[in-house]
């Protein structure tokens, strides 16, 4: 069982706990990829990193891995997905089932980061709606609905005790002396949840494909980054894409004998001679056959334009395009 946990986690027990930072982009599918077949998501990065998304979600659902999301983002997520499998659990999760909560931003809370242990830094309005409601049930406040409004009001990364105590006065401080950590606790439960066994069944259908799966595997980390964090060769992708774009809108296709011959070179150009060779290299890079003629489809168009540039008055163009980029590439 895999835990992604971060601020949510202070206070609660993890030992024996396969514990995760939170969850960011291609840390699901990761799991899965690594054969894991439990998954609980508490906590996700949304704001500096880029969250977790359904595909990967449903992905691991159709692959036979349990999915249990509750207390931030994975309650959720968890929501979002039930239909197709996914497991909500606690109040946070019913709060998004019965539109008490709408907003991202309700669950969202600033952290310091993962190196020094996520400590919070804001008072998620989560737990907020929590005690509100407990103070309007005890007598203690007249309005929950009220100091929640107000609080709502406040953006997620400002609403810390400080900015709570000025604002709200005496209900403030009855806020942060009644404080219920509702996050937590719905964590709390959803751990205890995995222990139910429960047969991974879809509830519905999704579409798969074999491009989603390509895109699952590129958003995956192969150590600490994921390959759109490194981006190597980032100005020659781009200009092959709207290269490709341009002559889409231009007419310019390849045919499928172009197509071919650039597979071919691809080969060549790796050294690779036989089909057990190039089936063995594409398993070792993690490359399926439709990424592979993707790729070598975007070269054929990008021969095809260059064909009918050099068919043209294009270049005479080019040549002065060459100057002007060798007098200007200095700057």
């Amino acid at each position: 069982m895999r835990v992604f946990i971060g601020p949510t986690g202070h206070g609660m027990n993890l030992d024996g706990l396969d514990v995760f930072a939170p969850a960011q982009q291609g840390d699901i599918a990761r799991a899965v990829h690594e054969g894991e077949k439990t998954i609980v998501l508490i906590d996700g990065f949304f704001t500096q990193n880029l969250a977790p998304w359904h595909k990967e979600i449903l992905h691991a659902i159709h692959q036979g891995c349990r999915v249990i999301g509750a207390g931030s983002l994975g309650a959720l997520r968890a929501v979002e997905c039930e239909r197709y499998g996914a497991e909500p659990v606690g109040l946070i999760a019913e709060w998004y089932k019965d539109g008490t909560c709408t907003d991202d931003a309700d669950v969202a809370l600033a952290h310091s980061a993962a190196e020094d242990g996520c400590k919070q830094l804001s008072v998620p309005l989560v737990n907020i709606i929590a005690t509100a409601k407990h103070l309007e049930e005890s007598g203690k406040i007249k309005s929950a609905q009220q100091v929640i409004e107000q609080c709502r009001g406040i953006f997620y990364m400002e609403r810390s005790w400080q900015r709570l105590l000025k604002d709200l006065g005496d209900t403030g401080q009855l806020l942060k002396d009644n404080y219920i950590d509702q996050k937590r606790l719905d964590a709390e439960e959803a751990i205890a949840h995995t222990r139910k066994p429960v047969a991974v069944i879809p509830s519905a259908k999704h579409i798969y494909t074999s491009n989603m799966g390509m895109l699952l595997e590129h958003d995956m980390p192969g150590s600490k980054c994921r390959p759109w964090e490194l981006s190597t060769h980032k100005e020659e992708a781009i200009a092959l894409h709207m290269l490709v774009e341009m002559a889409a809108t231009m007419g310019v296709n390849p045919n499928a004998y172009e197509v071919s011959e650039q597979s071919k070179a691809m080969w060549q150009k790796l050294g690779i001679t036989s089909d057990k060779a190039a089936s063995e290299w594409m398993e070792a890079n993690n490359v399926s056959q439709e990424r592979w003629n993707m790729f070598a489809i975007k070269l054929a168009v990008k021969q095809c334009v260059l064909d009918w540039f050099d068919s043209t008055d294009g270049c005479i163009l080019a040549a002065r395009l060459e100057q002007d980029y060798k007098l200007f590439n200095n700057l």
